[in-house]
């Protein structure tokens, strides 16, 4: 008998432990579920080859291992596979052979995505795969970190070099500007000399006019002096048959006497007046022609020397444009290079020096024409003089003779004279000809210089005009560059330490509302109520229904309802505080408000006790049916492990009307401090559904007592 009341109360104990017994096992199990990662094995596969010495891949492995979150096994790829295969791993992380090689394309352009492979074991446990994802995000992180340092890091010592190449810039448009200063300057005085040289070269062209007018005088001067030459050279071939005639009149003086002494007089005084005038226009002639021809040599001289200065001009004009852009420089130089290719002043050199040469022989023969002519002259008189003694004929006939003699060798000279200067004045002629032509060209083409040099003239000016906007163009860019150097030299001044900055540029620090220290104490209110829930709900299964009736008062059959409910609702006060009490002594945790979560426990106790109650006194075995399926409902909807919010739908409207709601809330509130809490509000709603089920459960039991006696009234 002894024995089966020590059973009994050991039957009590337990079922009063029943919450404490099953809320412990769950929290105990899963209190830190995340202290225990090193012990799932993940493997590791490392195929970097590694890039200039470097094996970012092994680092990434040398990390994880270091960081000890879960248990890294750094394998080959068959012993991974193999593993997989025999459930040895949760995951494998394969590293790809160009892992540090695209690593080190961020500061490229072309630029390569780091791939990291990542299989997880999911059959093998579908949350582990999930907790090793997270471990996998933050690598995936820590190396996205590393990438941007190392990319901000390259970035910025490539920016660091931009203000030396702008110095170089700034220094080369220094130079530009001191060049354009000089090429202004140059163009200044380049636009000044043209200024002048076409002023200059309007009084040139007209000299090139009047001398062409002058060639033209000069060769009609010319041909007068030929027509002269022609002229005497007919007086000269007269003069010869003049003496023709003297030598016959001499001989047939010698023949006629008297008569013909007579006639020899006459033709004696006329050939020496004849000679007198002769030699006084040889001479006159010889001193112009002579003048002639040093004028026209120092003229031809000054005319060699314009021309040569003026095709050295032309020759610069048309080099000048070989190295120009300028549009109308360009149509000088060409018309420049079109006078060259004509040959004008070739010729003009050639005519000039052929007058030139014309005219020396001028100066050359002239002495003997002067000679002939005196000669000519001597001779006429000294025949006049011996002519005076023409009495004495017979006696000065052999003078006679002789004189004729020298006049015949005068005239011969005066002829051979004649005939030379006749030449002289013929080659004059042609070269005058030929400068004529050669200063018809010059002043033709003379024309066309000049409207050259007026479009050079305006092209200089433009492209003096042009160098000033240029220097100030340039002297623009030099401020601006120095200006960029000093503002990007400030601005690089802030990449100091950037690339620290990027790879920590942002820390997540994490001020928790409410903090949970452990995975445990969230569950901690989601198992408390379901352990007095099974514990409210074993009561009933074993004590009241216990078919050996032990149990007396929590007995089916035990009469007095009220008090027997009333002692149940003792025992879930029992079980709250009771399970409160052990849970926080085994498994450590602490509590705020130690008052209120023993009170709210055994709130907690006498609420699922109330509502089980109601349901197995109300309905019977039905009632039981409908506590597991309510227990099932609460775990779903009641919000103590995944969020309403993400709950199917369909549950969501379940969550205000389950009690568990509102006690997982009111132990959430005890074990997490916060600024503000709700039990008050909370506990009323609890005090609400045990005021409900209690009445209810009262009336019932008055109901089922009125009916029992309305039926034994009957019998």
């Amino acid at each position: 008998m002894k024995d089966k009341k020590i059973m009994n109360i050991v039957i009590f104990a337990v079922v009063i432990l029943i919450p404490i017994i099953y809320s412990f096992f769950y929290l105990k199990s899963y209190w830190d579920p995340y202290g225990s990662l090193q012990d799932m094995k993940v493997a590791i596969v490392n195929l970097d080859e590694g890039y200039n010495g470097e094996n970012q891949g092994q680092k990434v492995v040398n990390s994880l291992k270091e960081k000890d979150v879960v248990d890294i096994c750094d394998v080959s790829k068959s012993d991974a596979e193999d593993g997989m295969k025999n459930e040895k791993y949760y995951a494998v992380i394969t590293i790809p052979k160009d892992f540090t090689k695209d690593l080190k394309s961020a500061g490229e352009v072309d630029k390569k995505t780091v791939k990291i492979e990542y299989a997880p074991n999911q059959k093998m446990n579908y949350l582990a795969s999930q907790i090793i994802t997270r471990v996998v995000t933050a690598t995936e992180a820590q190396i996205k970190n590393q990438v941007a340092s190392q990319t901000v890091a390259t970035l910025s010592e490539n920016i660091k070099e931009v203000p030396e190449s702008l110095e170089k810039i700034s220094n080369g448009s220094g130079q530009i500007l001191n060049g354009t200063e000089n090429l202004s300057e140059g163009l200044n005085k380049l636009n000044n000399g043209v200024g002048t040289l076409k002023n200059s070269y309007s009084e040139f062209d007209k000299g090139v006019e009047s001398a062409s007018n002058g060639s033209k005088q000069l060769n009609n001067g010319i041909n007068q002096i030929n027509t002269g030459a022609e002229s005497l050279s007919q007086g000269g071939n007269t003069l010869n048959s003049a003496l023709a005639q003297i030598n016959q009149g001499a001989d047939t003086l010698l023949r006629s006497g008297n008569v013909g002494i007579e006639q020899l007089q006459t033709g004696i005084n006329q050939l020496n007046d004849g000679s007198n005038s002769l030699n006084e226009g040889i001479q006159n002639y010889v001193a112009g022609s002579d003048a002639l021809a040093n004028n026209t040599s120092t003229y031809i001289d000054g005319v060699n020397e314009l021309n040569s200065n003026t095709k050295a001009l032309l020759s610069a004009i048309a080099q000048y444009g070989d190295f120009s852009q300028d549009e109308h420089v360009i149509a000088l130089s060409q018309n420049a290079k079109a006078i060259l290719a004509s040959g004008a002043y070739d010729v003009l050199n050639e005519s000039g020096n052929a007058i030139k040469g014309g005219a020396q022989q001028i100066i050359g023969f002239g002495p003997a024409v002067k000679e002939g002519a005196s000669s000519l002259a001597n001779g006429t008189k000294q025949l006049k003089d011996n002519a005076s003694g023409l009495g004495q004929l017979t006696a000065g006939m052999s003078e006679l003779k002789n004189g004729l003699a020298q006049v015949q060798e005068g005239t011969t000279n005066l002829n051979n004279g004649i005939s030379t200067l006749e030449n002289g004045t013929k080659s004059i002629q042609n070269g005058s000809n030929t400068l004529m032509n050669g200063l018809d060209a010059l002043d033709t083409n003379s024309d066309k210089i000049k409207t050259a040099l007026g479009t050079l003239s305006e092209g200089v000016g433009s492209a003096y005009n042009g160098s000033v906007e240029l220097k100030n163009g340039v002297e623009t860019l030099k401020n601006g560059v120095d200006d960029g150097i000093e503002t990007a030299n400030g601005e690089i001044k802030k990449l100091d330490g950037l690339s620290e900055h990027v790879s920590n540029s942002v820390e997540v620090v994490e001020k928790d509302y409410g903090d949970v220290p452990s995975y445990g104490i969230a569950f901690t209110p989601l198992f408390i109520s379901i352990g007095l829930w099974v514990g409210a709900l074993m009561c009933y299964v074993v004590l009241y229904y216990d078919q050996k009736h032990r149990f007396g008062i929590f007995d089916s059959k035990y009469e007095n309802k009220i008090k027997q409910n009333v002692a149940y609702l003792a025992v879930g006060v029992a079980q709250g505080i009771i399970t409160a009490f052990l849970l926080k002594v085994s498994l450590g945790f602490s509590v705020d408000n130690v008052f209120a979560y023993y009170m709210l426990s055994a709130l907690m106790g006498l609420c699922f006790t109330s509502i089980i109650q109601f349901l197995i006194r109300t309905f019977g075995d039905v009632g039981k049916f409908l506590a597991l399926i309510i227990l099932v409902l609460q775990l779903a909807a009641a919000g103590g492990t995944f969020p309403v919010d993400i709950i199917d739908k369909g549950f969501r409207w379940l969550n205000p009307l389950l009690p568990m709601t509102y006690t997982i809330k009111l132990i959430k509130d005890c074990l997490i401090a916060t600024d503000t809490n709700f039990i008050g509000q909370n506990c009323m709603i609890v005090l609400i559904y045990v005021t409900v089920a209690v009445v209810l459960t009262f009336v019932g039991e008055v109901v089922k007592k009125v009916e029992k006696a309305r039926v034994r009234g009957k019998l």
